[in-house]
């Protein structure tokens, strides 16, 4: 298979700008290129962390490259500071940058350049550092990443294949030296436990490669089996979790980890912790994963979500129109009512004193007006059953004569009273 055979099965994607991550080395560059020769619509980011002196080398074929392809590129010249590990310092700061280029772009997608021999590095990587099997399971074509979706086109593909590729398209690129330093592991493994297995035992690669495959299809089974969505989040049923046996308990834990976070597999000696505390909780509980990510109990769903900071400082709607509220937010306030599929939608009464609205996170003590009374805003959480970990993702719309609602699909008000109204809608992205 080539690297253009490979990215048909993307083909639909490609009516969409896509973001294409892109490094300098041969893998990304191979991949800007066929992305190209496919007719994807692209979108280059380039992260500069600035590590080695010729760094900027890289940086400037990437500019050069992506311009004679007709290509916009966005660079980013980072600085990772402060102890621990680099490597994965770097890649969050690579996840985050292009997320901001894709929710800048407009676009869905971000195509990363992993290909089979990365895959089975990682296969290794975990086996050394001693992570459950669950870690073994290889990275996944695709996985979705806050609002995008993190797409590896080349895991069928060999480095080989990528080599062939560039000779016969002359594809410009640049070896990273840091890929042949040795005090990194993954150096290690690429250049030491990787020729002597290619050497002594090759036909270990593709065991390791059908053994990855056999397994996703089985956690694939677990999750469609025991594992539900809802606003954008997966779930699972407190009863369900109580009936099976403690080591699908623990899986499906860590399947509702990898599915929403951005972060590498956490220990098995973890899970099992998290495993026993759930199963003695009480009716609603939440506790840290890491600062910012919890494993929560609410309302008989298990979640592992991020919990976002509100906004301290309210968006300013001055009239009709369209606004960014924040990365991954857009809302339309429009006076005519339209057919809105998919999103989130709220109608308001709209007379002389209707702007300017504004649209924040709920505090303490906010009140919001029905036809039969008034109710806190936290008491409207508790009675629609609202999960505590989305709570502060819930954004109310407040207008100048003090109206309140909630951009939220469990809200509803009579409104039947209006000679007139404001329709507020959330914009949605075209999807693949």
């Amino acid at each position: 298979m080539t690297p253009i055979e490979a990215l048909k099965a993307y083909q639909s994607r490609f009516k969409f700008p896509i973001v294409c991550a892109v490094s300098g080395g041969v893998d990304s560059m191979v991949l800007l290129h066929a992305l190209k020769a496919a007719g994807a619509s692209i979108i280059v980011a380039h992260i500069n962390h600035q590590l080695r002196d010729d760094a900027i080398e890289d940086e400037r074929l990437v500019k050069t490259f992506s311009e004679s392809l007709g290509c916009p590129v966005e660079i980013k010249r980072a600085t990772l500071n402060g102890r621990g590990n680099t490597q994965n310092k770097g890649h969050q700061v690579r996840l985050a940058f292009y997320q901001a280029v894709a929710e800048k772009h407009g676009a869905k997608d971000i195509f990363i350049a992993h290909h089979k021999d990365d895959q089975i590095e990682h296969f290794f990587i975990q086996v050394l550092r001693g992570f459950s099997k669950m870690a073994w399971v290889g990275m996944p074509s695709e996985r979705r990443l806050n609002h995008h979706t993190l797409v590896r086109p080349f895991l069928s593909l060999s480095k080989s294949d990528l080599w062939a590729y560039a000779d016969q398209h002359q594809v410009s690129f640049r070896n990273d030296a840091s890929n042949d330093r040795l005090i990194y592991l993954r150096n290690q493994i690429r250049h030491r436990l990787m020729p002597f297995i290619h050497a002594h035992a090759p036909e270990l690669f593709t065991r390791i490669s059908d053994g990855q495959k056999a397994l996703q299809t089985r956690l694939a089974a677990e999750i469609a089996t025991y594992l539900t969505a809802s606003d954008d989040t997966y779930q699972l049923s407190y009863d369900t979790f109580l009936k099976v046996p403690s080591a699908l308990r623990i899986r499906l834990l860590q399947h509702l980890w990898a599915l929403a976070s951005p972060y590498p597999p956490r220990s098995h000696a973890f899970w099992l912790m998290c495993e026993r505390r759930m199963k003695e909780s009480p009716a609603n509980v939440h506790f840290h994963i890491t600062q910012d990510w919890y494993l929560t109990l609410d309302y008989g769903m298990i979640r592992v979500m991020e919990v976002s900071k509100p906004i301290h400082h309210p968006v300013l709607i001055p009239d009709f129109g369209t606004y960014r509220i924040h990365a991954g937010l857009t809302l339309e306030v429009t006076p005519q009512k339209k057919a809105h599929v998919g999103g989130l939608s709220l109608e308001v009464c709209y007379n002389e004193r209707t702007f300017p609205m504004q649209v924040k996170t709920a505090q303490n003590g906010d009140i919001i007006a029905f036809d039969y009374g008034h109710k806190k805003v936290h008491q409207w959480f508790k009675d629609v059953k609202i999960p505590w970990g989305l709570r502060p993702q819930t954004l109310m719309v407040e207008t100048s004569d003090q109206q309140v609602a909630i951009l939220h699909s469990r809200f509803s008000q009579s409104l039947g009273n209006c000679a007139s109204k404001v329709y507020i809608y959330e914009v949605i992205h075209a999807e693949s």
